[in-house]
């Protein structure tokens, strides 16, 4: 075809065109709506006895396998191996390990699963992808609006006490708002991939309302994930269009006035907290006895979520200096995910997690530099959430807590989605 269309206009060369993605296919509409379901459904400020988000994910999943087999095969996604192969190792390190609490990664590993393989094997448009970016911005807000009830509710409360008493089992402690920290950058491109009022509403909102929590938390760990999500989005979108970046920047100020601001309301009690207690409440301590566990068992560990169960009769061998505090309180986790993984599963499961790792930032790579606008950005955002998740792994996340599982699995399914979609948005720009 020449350089004119059908109607005699004039069309510009493909070097100047947005590369042209694949229509909507109903697979993928399918398994969109069925994650999007799922990630409302269990945000929602409800401790049902049955999970009926997972129900829903499973039948909107098997319509989509099934409305799929009439499509051509898409190419498989390279993070299946390392997601398999962190399953497996979890699995064997239970079986090799007594106690029945190794088990209970069963719960919240099976949903991730199903959630990475619908939008890893299914998904396939980035207006799907862009869907699944703001149903998790409402998870986020609904998140936070949660705990702000609660707070209203029970302004007095303690904050963890305040997070256990919230009608939502992902909510269980204070720091489980870093949960809606890492999906802040999520937030970002859906509105700039959707400009539309309401959206741009949601954005705003999931913002105001996580800022506050977190100063009336006074989640260090939250407020530092943020940070690393909003710069790791901005140097992420910086060379597409540097006035995104600085807009982006500007918010970052933004947020730190706003911080600093509902804190002084209160007296300044965050601000207090990061300078008194600059051990984290006892990390360093969790730490040794982490490691401690892992030169014990440092093959396939002592078992996932088992932590609990010895840490503190390690605490009691090390004999650790006075200068390093020892939290009195009964603690289930290691503050560390790296070092939790070595102590609880060996050298084994900590493979396994890195090789999940390398292979989530190579997708985040392979996005980022997609010609199509619209892609970009959403691989910064989904990318900026995954740095931000790997960053917040250092000092809090934990394997036991089942939003930890859904967000890995989760962000690792959309750079699949979006790594298959920037690939064939290159294979129209050459042809």
């Amino acid at each position: 075809m020449n350089a004119r269309s059908v109607s005699g206009r004039a069309t510009p060369p493909r070097s100047a065109t947005v590369a042209r993605l694949p229509l909507s296919s109903r697979a993928s509409a399918l398994g969109c709506v069925g994650v999007c379901g799922y990630l409302i459904g269990v945000a929602l400020p409800v401790s049902p006895t049955f999970d009926l988000p997972l129900v829903f994910l499973v039948l909107l999943a098997t319509s989509a396998a099934i409305a799929g087999l009439k499509q051509p095969t898409l190419s498989r996604s390279l993070a299946v191996i390392p997601v398999l192969g962190f399953a497996t190792a979890r699995v064997v390190s239970s079986l090799v390990t007594p106690d029945a609490r190794s088990f209970q990664f069963l719960t919240p590993l099976l949903p991730a699963l199903l959630l990475f393989f619908v939008l890893s094997e299914w998904v396939d448009t980035r207006q799907h992808v862009a869907a699944i970016c703001v149903s998790l911005t409402v998870a986020g807000l609904l998140l936070a609006a949660t705990l702000l009830t609660a707070w209203w509710l029970s302004p007095n409360s303690d904050a963890d006490v305040l997070a256990s008493v919230t009608p939502n089992p992902m909510l269980t402690v204070k720091n489980d708002i870093t949960a809606v920290a890492v999906l802040a950058p999520l937030a970002l491109a859906a509105a700039l991939v959707w400009p539309r009022r309401l959206v741009q509403a949601t954005a705003a909102a999931f913002f105001v309302a996580m800022i506050t929590v977190i100063a009336i938390v006074r989640s260090r760990t939250a407020l530092l994930t943020l940070i690393v999500a909003i710069v790791a989005f901005a140097l992420l979108t910086f060379g597409r269009r540097s006035t995104r970046a600085r807009s982006v920047l500007v918010m970052l100020a933004g947020i730190a006035v706003l911080a600093v601001a509902v804190d002084a309301l209160g007296g300044f009690p965050f601000a207090h907290k990061v300078a008194a207690d600059w051990q984290g409440s006892g990390r360093v301590a969790l730490w040794a006895a982490a490691l401690a566990m892992f030169r014990d068992a440092p093959v396939l560990g002592h078992g996932p979520n088992t932590f609990v169960l010895h840490y503190r009769a390690y605490l009691d061998a090390l004999q650790l200096p006075a200068w390093i505090h020892v939290d009195p309180r009964v603690t289930p986790w290691a503050h560390n995910l790296y070092l939790e993984l070595l102590a609880e599963q060996g050298i084994v499961g900590f493979l396994a997690f890195l090789a999940l790792g390398v292979t989530g930032l190579w997708m985040v790579r392979r996005t980022i530099l997609s010609p199509d606008r619209q892609l970009h950005y959403l691989g910064a955002g989904v990318g900026a959430a995954f740095i931000a998740f790997l960053t917040a792994a250092f000092f809090e996340l934990s394997l036991i807590r089942a939003w930890v599982t859904i967000i890995l699995f989760t962000l690792l399914g959309l750079l699949s989605a979006l790594t298959r979609s920037a690939k064939g948005a290159s294979t129209c720009a050459a042809s």
